[in-house]
């Protein structure tokens, strides 16, 4: 069955993170579908440029001139996809399926396949503004093209319970099936040595590190009553940048965490997986978040968990690998934390592992992403 992935994020030259877990899932279900994807990507240079990449899934990437312009935009995107498909029809023939990945803006090309080539599809949407509450502005023409695109996709895939009933705020759909983002469990491992004796509990959180969202300054607020309770811990912040990081390390120096903190840029897998290794608890103190991928590969890891309660992750967290707060709530966060070291050796890393693996590997995804297909 030739499947086309119609996807409005993935990664590409400008951004190689943008989309990533679109990557991941593509790389699952090729083990059990022949997939195209079809991908358009506004570029500084005022040319059309098309990057193919072979092999399964084969990959088109159509490149084009951007513009702040609204209207010439959308007339660019239509050329763009466009010539990817021509190309994906020459090389690969009609797709008989499609699976739209995040509705706009690839949704409107999704619908023109679909009513004037006949062509049917699924959609996962991955946008976490859909479950804000309230959700974020979106224009009178983004919300025909969503409303539309639930209204005649065969199923519609959400991350978690909390955000299929959201997406259904925006329109009617057939059928809902929940399919968690990919996590590599056979990369993100539990260490292969026994952790030093827990004289100093390692914390870490990876995100951004965008305050608004993430609310980093909370976290390091919410530890200065760990400290006057005299524990002894670590906090290592990955992600983001030093415009990021500025007013984060003045916020630290302020409250005499300095010394208790330290920050390291955006870094790839392959870095990122020696720090989760190192670390005892995975923190993350958002305002509004779907289902973060890092969230799952730190349970891959078989890190426990400390999160709050922004919807859907309730399907996830239990007491044997972690616990909810409510939002913005700092005095939960450091109650939350010194509960969980005064009671570390209750968290299991195999329990808390053997849940990703079970419904987030590559197997798992994949089969549940084909399954779709079939319905």
């Amino acid at each position: 069955m030739h499947i086309l992935w119609l996807t409005s994020w993935f990664p590409h030259k400008n951004n190689a993170l943008f989309g990533n877990f679109v990557e991941r899932q593509a790389k699952a279900v090729s083990q059990y579908a022949n997939i195209s994807l079809l991908n358009a990507v506004q570029h500084i240079d005022n040319e059309y440029v098309v990057e193919i990449v072979e092999g399964n899934p084969f990959l088109i990437r159509v490149y084009f001139p951007q513009t702040n312009n609204t209207i010439l935009k959308m007339l660019r995107y239509l050329k763009a996809w466009r010539m990817g498909y021509k190309i994906l029809l020459k090389s690969k023939g009609k797709p008989q399926f499609m699976h739209l990945h995040i509705m706009y803006p690839a949704g409107i090309f999704a619908l023109i396949l679909h009513f004037f080539y006949n062509i049917p599809f699924v959609l996962t949407e991955h946008w976490t503004g859909y479950a804000t509450q309230p959700p974020k502005p979106i224009s009178f023409f983004q919300k025909l093209i969503i409303k539309k695109c639930l209204n005649v996709s065969t199923c519609v895939a959400a991350y978690t319970t909390h955000y299929g009933k959201a997406l259904a705020r925006f329109g009617s759909f057939k059928k809902v099936a929940i399919i968690p983002n990919v996590v590599d469990t056979d990369f993100f491992i539990p260490p292969q040595y026994l952790k030093p004796k827990l004289t100093t509990f390692r914390l870490i959180h990876v995100s951004t590190c965008t305050d608004k969202q993430k609310n980093v300054s909370g976290i390091i607020r919410s530890l200065v009553a760990l400290k006057k309770a005299h524990y002894a811990f670590e906090l290592c912040i990955i992600g983001g940048s030093d415009r990021e990081h500025k007013p984060l390390k003045k916020l630290a120096q302020s409250l005499d965490l300095e010394g208790i903190i330290c920050f390291k840029p955006t870094m790839p897998h392959a870095d990122l997986i020696g720090y989760l290794q190192q670390a005892h608890i995975f923190v993350l103190f958002s305002n509004y978040e779907g289902l973060p991928c890092v969230l799952l590969e730190a349970m891959s890891v078989g890190l426990p968990v400390v999160c709050t309660d922004t919807g859907g992750l309730e399907d996830w967290i239990t007491p044997d690998n972690g616990r909810m707060i409510p939002i913005g709530d700092e005095r939960a966060l450091s109650h939350a934390l010194m509960e969980m070291i005064d009671n570390y050796a209750q968290f299991k890393v195999s329990k808390i592992r053997e849940m990703v693996v079970q419904t987030c590997g590559m197997t798992a995804v994949g089969e549940a992403n084909v399954a779709m297909y079939k319905l």
